[in-house]
């Protein structure tokens, strides 16, 4: 069978689906077997979802065995009982159902150990939601839900670490972040009426910040150390320096920046900064030279001539990476550079 395989010139990832499908069949055949570590059941899970084959038999099946699986992804409200099954499990994706209150109690009596929860394209209703803040979880994503009603206020002893809302609106998240101290990294884009940071309390310990509108924070963001902007239809920054002491790395992606720059020079202590597809004028582009402490800077998607490259490479001490993608016409020319020593240039 070897021989037959390699003289068909199968790549790996054939291969590797093969054995997947070898095991599957197996511990259908012997739902006794024993044999599976963390990361070949981790795998197979995956290529059983990727194939829509992950149902509540397969499930059934592993969970006989003790399968030491850590992350699952289920589309299937029958399957949320088998997850007692899986001592193991720590990561669970939950997506296109409509979740019911006995759901949330399944979810809240198996998997009281789980760490991360990603609800994806799910309808969320009240009875559901009171289950939804599990005592360990570290990452909770709500990613294009429907949210049927408020959250319930999170005890005050959980200590969540990472909240992502995509396209999902929570009508009481301002009151729900004023209880999640822990909180390190907060991601809110799509529209949300229900949350506006010039009057929402940002958690004291929060490191990183993605938005889909610029912030108008009145209180400082001591420990914001990363915000991102990508995509906010926004024309122009309104950003006071002084509200981000400790900012490092700043994304502007694909933003309108015309007349933005003096605010955005006065973050002096940048040292990551993204442009990426970003309007801007040239002249005020290669003022960036300003923030003398900047280490890596991306301008790729902006029409650039190879002196505006030439003067950024001069003009910025500090730089240790500089990504130019798609920015000259003619990028064999880009081989006329002269490039600092220690610099990587990414065209």
């Amino acid at each position: 069978k070897h021989t037959k395989m390699a003289k068909r010139s199968r790549t790996e990832p054939d291969l590797q689906r093969e054995c997947l499908e070898l095991l599957a069949a197996q511990i259908a055949r012997y739902p006794d077997l024993r044999c599976l570590s963390n990361q070949i059941a981790d795998d197979l899970v995956a290529h059983l979802d990727s194939c829509n084959r992950l149902n509540d038999r397969m499930l059934h099946l592993l969970g006989a065995q003790g399968c030491p699986a850590t992350t699952l992804c289920i589309h299937l409200t029958s399957s949320l009982p088998l997850l007692r099954r899986f001592s193991c499990l720590s990561s669970l994706t939950v997506q296109s159902l409509t979740l019911t209150g006995k759901n949330g109690a399944d979810l809240r009596r198996n998997c009281a150990s789980l760490e991360n929860l990603t609800l994806e394209q799910c309808s969320l209703p009240q009875p559901f939601l009171r289950h939804v803040f599990l005592p360990r979880l570290h990452t909770l994503q709500f990613l294009t839900c429907n949210v049927l009603g408020p959250l319930p206020l999170p005890p005050s002893s959980l200590q969540l670490h990472v909240l992502r809302v995509e396209f999902t609106h929570i009508s009481n998240l301002t009151q729900v972040l004023q209880r999640l101290d822990s909180l390190i990294f907060l991601t809110v884009r799509g529209p949300n009426t229900s949350f506006n940071t010039s009057t929402t309390h940002l958690p004291p310990r929060l490191r990183a910040l993605a938005l889909s509108d610029q912030p108008r924070l009145s209180t400082p963001a001591t420990h914001l150390e990363t915000l991102s902007l990508r995509d906010a239809p926004i024309v122009g920054l309104e950003m006071d320096a002084r509200l981000f002491p400790s900012l490092r790395r700043l994304e502007l992606d694909r933003m309108h920046l015309h007349g933005s720059f003096q605010q955005l020079l006065a973050l002096s202590t940048l040292q990551s900064l993204s442009l990426s597809g970003a309007e801007v004028r040239k002249k005020d582009l290669l003022t960036v030279t300003a923030l003398d402490g900047l280490e890596e800077l991306d301008i790729s998607y902006i029409a650039l001539r190879r002196r505006h490259i030439a003067q950024l490479l001069a003009g910025l001490p500090r730089l240790r990476t500089l990504r130019a993608e798609h920015c000259l016409r003619t990028p064999s020319r880009l081989s006329e550079l002269s490039v600092p020593d220690g610099v990587r240039v990414v065209w």
